[in-house]
C-alpha cells in the first residue's frame, strides 16, 4: 500500500521512458550541431571534410531513426519531446527578440 505521506513525484505522472528520451536526443542534437560547427571551422582546425561529414550524416541517421522509434513505441514520449521541444525554441526567440543574453545586468557585461 503506497505511503499516503509521501509527496507526488513527476515520475508519478509521466512515463518513466521521457526523461532518457529527452536526454538521448538532446545529446544527439548536440552532436549534431558540435559537427556542423566543426565542418564550418575545417579551414580553421584542420580537419578531414569527409570524417566530419560522415559523422553529421550518421549523427542525422540515428536522430532520425531514434525519432521514428520513439513515435512507434511510444508516441506519448515522442508528444513530450515535440511539446518541449516548441516550448524551448519560443521562449529562447522571445528572449531574443527582448535583447535579453542572459549576462545579467548591463554593469555587468560592462556597459
Amino acid at each position: 500500500m503506497a505511503d499516503p505521506s509521501a509527496q507526488p513525484s513527476i515520475s508519478d505522472v509521466s512515463d518513466e521512458r521521457l526523461f532518457p528520451s529527452v536526454g538521448s536526443a538532446v545529446a544527439l542534437v548536440i552532436f549534431l550541431l558540435v559537427g556542423i560547427a566543426g565542418f564550418r571551422r575545417r579551414a580553421e582546425t584542420g580537419s578531414n571534410a569527409g570524417v566530419v561529414v560522415l559523422a553529421i550524416a550518421t549523427t542525422a541517421v540515428v536522430l532520425v531513426s531514434f525519432a521514428v522509434d520513439t513515435w512507434r513505441t511510444a508516441p506519448g514520449t515522442f508528444g513530450a519531446i515535440l511539446v518541449l521541444a516548441v516550448l524551448l525554441d519560443r521562449w529562447t526567440r522571445a528572449r531574443a527578440r527582448r535583447g535579453d543574453d542572459g549576462a545579467g545586468p548591463a554593469t555587468a557585461r560592462g556597459g
